[in-house]
C-alpha cells in the first residue's frame, strides 16, 4: 500500500514538473538569452496566399460619393491636378523594415531586459515570456508601449518570430551572434 502511494505521488510530481507552463516558459527564456541578428524578413502569410479583398467598384458606389471623392482629389487653385496619395506602397514599407531589421541587433539579458540597437537609436525595455513560451510581451522603458511577438521556433542558434506591423505580419528569422 505504501509503495503504491509513493509511486503515484512520484508520477504526479513528475507530470506536474514536465507539463508546468512556468517551466516550459523558463526553458524558452534560457534559449532566447544572448545577442541576436536578423538573417531575413518575409511577409507572413505570403502575399500570393492571401485571398484578394473585395474592392468596391465605381458601379457599386453611389453617385454622390463618387462626386465627393472626385472633388477631394483636385487641389484647390489647380483644376485637373490630383493630390498626392498618403498611403505608402507596402513593398517599400517591407523593404524599409527589412533593411532596418538586417542592420539592427537584439540583446536579451537574463534580468528580463532587452536592448534593441538600430542604426538611428537604441531602445531598452523589459519582456515577459507567456503562453508556454509561444508569446513574448515587450514593454519599452521610455514610451511604455507594449509589443506582442509570437515565437514560432526556438533552437540554440536560431529564433523565428512573427511580429505584427501596420502592413501585416512579418516573419523574422534571427541568428545568435554570441
Amino acid at each position: 500500500m505504501k509503495n503504491r502511494f509513493i509511486v503515484s505521488a512520484a508520477l504526479m510530481i513528475t507530470g506536474v514538473l514536465l507539463f508546468n507552463p512556468t517551466i516550459i516558459a523558463q526553458t524558452v527564456n534560457k534559449k532566447i538569452l544572448g545577442k541576436w541578428k536578423a538573417e531575413f524578413v518575409e511577409q507572413f502569410p505570403k502575399p500570393d496566399s492571401i485571398a484578394p479583398s473585395t474592392i468596391s467598384t465605381p458601379a457599386n458606389v453611389p453617385e454622390k460619393a463618387q462626386a465627393t471623392a472626385q472633388s477631394s482629389k483636385e487641389v484647390k487653385g489647380k483644376p485637373g491636378t490630383e493630390a498626392k496619395s498618403t498611403k505608402k506602397d507596402p513593398a517599400k514599407v517591407i523593404a524599409n523594415i527589412n533593411r532596418m531589421a538586417l542592420n539592427s541587433s537584439l540583446t536579451i539579458n537574463p534580468d528580463m531586459t532587452y536592448i534593441l540597437k538600430t542604426p538611428k537609436k537604441e531602445s531598452k525595455g523589459i519582456y515577459k515570456v507567456k503562453r508556454k513560451g509561444k508569446l513574448v510581451l515587450c514593454k519599452d522603458a521610455i514610451t511604455k508601449k507594449t509589443t506582442k511577438i509570437k515565437i514560432v521556433d526556438v533552437t540554440d542558434n536560431t529564433l523565428v518570430i512573427i511580429q505584427n506591423y501596420q502592413i501585416g505580419d512579418l516573419k523574422i528569422t534571427l541568428k545568435k551572434v554570441e
